[in-house]
Protein backbone atom coordinates (compact mmCIF):
# COMPACT_ATOMS: atom_id res chain seq x y z
CA UNK A 1 0.00 0.00 0.00
CA UNK A 2 1.38 3.04 -1.11
CA UNK A 3 0.92 6.40 1.50
CA UNK A 4 1.09 10.20 1.44
CA UNK A 5 4.36 11.89 3.29
CA UNK A 6 2.04 13.51 6.13
CA UNK A 7 3.99 15.95 8.79
CA UNK A 8 1.86 16.28 12.31
CA UNK A 9 2.63 19.05 14.05
CA UNK A 10 2.89 18.19 17.45
CA UNK A 11 3.16 15.16 19.57
CA UNK A 12 2.06 15.36 22.66
CA UNK A 13 -1.29 16.91 23.10
CA UNK A 14 -4.60 14.97 23.28
CA UNK A 15 -5.45 15.34 19.79
CA UNK A 16 -1.86 14.82 18.05
CA UNK A 17 -0.78 12.17 20.66
CA UNK A 18 -3.40 9.90 19.19
CA UNK A 19 -2.86 11.22 15.93
CA UNK A 20 0.67 10.31 15.54
CA UNK A 21 0.03 6.91 17.47
CA UNK A 22 -2.71 6.29 14.74
CA UNK A 23 -0.19 6.91 11.94
CA UNK A 24 2.58 5.13 13.09
CA UNK A 25 0.32 2.01 13.57
CA UNK A 26 -0.65 2.21 10.02
CA UNK A 27 2.47 2.09 9.05
CA UNK A 28 2.43 5.60 6.86
CA UNK A 29 5.20 7.85 6.26
CA UNK A 30 5.14 10.17 9.44
CA UNK A 31 7.28 13.49 10.16
CA UNK A 32 6.80 15.07 13.61
CA UNK A 33 7.15 18.55 13.37
CA UNK A 34 7.88 20.25 17.04
CA UNK A 35 9.21 23.02 18.74
CA UNK A 36 13.00 23.44 19.19
CA UNK A 37 12.85 22.78 22.98
CA UNK A 38 10.28 19.48 22.87
CA UNK A 39 11.42 16.11 23.75
CA UNK A 40 10.85 13.40 20.64
CA UNK A 41 12.71 11.03 22.51
CA UNK A 42 9.49 8.91 23.23
CA UNK A 43 9.00 8.74 19.64
CA UNK A 44 9.34 5.37 17.31
CA UNK A 45 12.37 5.45 15.77
CA UNK A 46 10.59 5.01 12.48
CA UNK A 47 9.26 8.73 12.69
CA UNK A 48 11.10 11.23 11.38
CA UNK A 49 11.41 14.80 13.29
CA UNK A 50 12.13 18.21 12.59
CA UNK A 51 12.42 21.16 14.93
CA UNK A 52 10.51 24.07 13.18
CA UNK A 53 9.93 27.68 14.79
CA UNK A 54 6.42 28.35 13.36
CA UNK A 55 7.16 32.17 13.15
CA UNK A 56 10.14 31.48 10.77
CA UNK A 57 8.12 31.04 7.43
CA UNK A 58 11.53 29.91 5.68
CA UNK A 59 11.89 26.98 8.25
CA UNK A 60 8.65 26.04 7.74
CA UNK A 61 8.31 25.89 4.11
CA UNK A 62 12.18 24.13 4.00
CA UNK A 63 10.63 21.46 6.57
CA UNK A 64 6.87 21.04 4.27
CA UNK A 65 9.71 19.98 0.83
CA UNK A 66 8.69 16.67 0.69
CA UNK A 67 5.34 16.41 2.94
CA UNK A 68 1.67 15.70 0.90
CA UNK A 69 -0.44 16.45 4.04
CA UNK A 70 0.33 18.25 7.12
CA UNK A 71 -2.00 18.30 10.51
Amino acid sequence: MSFNSIAVYGHRGWASSAIVAALVNSGASITVLHQPTSDTSMLPKNVSTKSIDVNDEETVIHALNDIDIVM
